[in-house]
C-alpha cells in the first residue's frame, strides 16, 4: 500500500514540476519520463484526480492471429491421418476447406503436441493402436509397416517370452582378410530381445549352432519354454523338414513355420537387421582396420547386442521397456 501511494505522489510531482517551470519538456527531462507518459499520467489524473494515477494491472494480451483451438484439433487429426506427410502437405488440405493456415505455424503446432517429425506420429499411431484407441487406415497401415518393420507381424501375438521365436540369416557385408560376413538372427516376438552369431556362410549347420549353444540354453535357464520359429527365404537356407535345420526342430518338438520364397516378411528380424547395419555393421566393416578373424568382430557384436538388448525399444511391443527388462520381469 505504501508503494503505490509514493508512485502516485511521484506522478503528482511530474504535474506540479511541469506546472511550475512551465515547460513539460523539462520537467520530463528532469523526472526522466518521456513526454508520452507525462500526458497520460494528466489526462487520468483530470478524469479520475489520484485514483487515476493507480498503477493498474497489465490486461492480457490477445492474439488475433492466434490459430483457432478447433483448427489446431484438425491439424493434430490430419496429422496422425497422414503420418508420412509434412506441414506442406496439410496446409493445402486445410486451404482446400477453405481454412488458411501457414506450414510454419503448422509445425510449430505439431511440435507442441509431440507430433514434430514422421517418428513422434508413428510412437503416436502405435501407442493408440495398442491401446484400441484407433483402428488403423490403410495409409497409416503402409506408413508402419515401412517404418517398422515388425509391424507387418502384428497378427504374430506372442503372449510370453519363446513362444514365438524370428529367425532369418543376412549378408551384412565384407571385412578386409576375412571376406563375407552374414549374420544369423533370432529375435523373440515378445519382447524384441536379440540373439545372433557371425558366419562366413547363410549354413543352416550355422542357424543350428545359433539355437543350440546360445538361443535354447538362454530359454531353459528361465524355465521358458519354445513353442514355435518363423524363418524366412528360400527353403534351402535352413533345409527342409528331413534334413539339418528342421530335424533338430523336430527333436526338440519345437514347431517351424518356413515363408519359402517369401523375402522381408520376418517383421522382427527385419528390423533387427536394419538397427544392426546401421548402428554396427557399417561402422565396424568400413573401418580401415582389418579383421583377423571372425570371432574378433563377433566380440565387438557381443558387446553392442547386450547394450541393444539392454535399451528402450519404443515399438508398440515393449512401449519405452528394454527387451531384457521384458524377459527378466516376466511372470506366468
Amino acid at each position: 500500500m505504501m508503494s503505490e501511494i509514493k508512485e502516485i505522489q511521484r506522478k503528482i510531482s511530474v504535474l506540479k514540476l511541469a506546472e511550475s517551470l512551465g515547460n513539460v519538456s523539462a520537467a520530463c527531462r528532469q523526472s526522466g519520463i518521456s513526454r508520452s507518459q507525462f500526458y497520460e499520467y494528466k489526462k487520468r489524473f483530470e478524469a479520475e484526480g489520484s485514483d487515476g494515477l493507480r498503477n493498474h494491472p497489465p490486461l492480457a494480451k490477445y492474439h488475433p492471429n492466434k490459430t483457432p483451438q478447433e483448427v489446431a484439433d484438425k491439424i493434430i487429426m490430419l496429422a496422425l491421418q497422414y503420418p508420412g506427410r509434412g506441414p506442406n502437405y496439410l496446409e493445402s488440405i486445410l486451404a482446400s476447406d477453405g481454412i488458411r493456415v501457414s506450414f510454419v505455424t503448422i509445425q510449430k503446432i505439431l511440435e507442441r503436441k509431440g507430433l514434430g517429425s514422421r517418428h513422434d506420429r508413428q510412437i503416436e499411431l502405435e501407442k493408440k493402436w495398442a491401446e484400441d484407441a484407433i483402428v488403423l487406415n490403410p495409409g497409416q497401415v503402409a506408413f508402419m509397416e515401412l517404418r517398422n518393420p515388425e509391424f507387418r507381424e502384428r497378427h504374430c501375438m506372442s503372449s510370453r517370452p519363446g513362444e514365438t521365436l524370428c529367425q532369418a540369416a543376412f549378408l551384412m557385408g565384407s571385412c578386409a582378410g576375412i571376406g563375407r560376413i552374414y549374420l544369423h538372427a533370432v529375435v523373440d516376438a515378445y519382447c524384441s530381445y536379440a540373439f545372433g552369431i557371425l558366419h562366413s556362410s547363410k549354413s543352416p549347420e550355422a542357424a543350428v549352432s545359433l539355437l543350440h549353444q546360445t538361443v535354447f540354453p538362454f530359454y531353459r535357464r528361465r524355465h521358458l519354454n519354445i513353442s514355435r520359429i518363423i524363418t524366412t527365404g528360400p527353403s534351402g537356407l535352413f533345409g527342409d523338414v528331413d534334413k539339418t535345420y528342421g530335424h533338430y526342430l523336430n527333436l526338440n518338438s519345437i514347431g517351424w513355420n518356413n515363408n519359402a520364397g517369401v523375402e522381408h516378411v520376418n517383421g522382427f528380424v527385419e528390423r533387427f537387421r536394419r538397427t544392426a547395419a546401421k548402428d554396427f555393421f557399417k561402422l565396424r566393416l568400413y573401418d580401415p582396420v582389418a579383421c583377423d578373424t571372425v570371432a574378433e568382430v563377433q566380440h565387438e557384436f557381443d558387446q553392442w547386442l547386450h547394450a541393444y538388448n539392454r535399451s528402450p525399444h519404443e515399438g508398440y511391443r515393449n512401449n519405452g521397456k528394454t527387451p531384457w527388462g521384458q524377459i527378466t520381469g516376466y511372470r506366468s
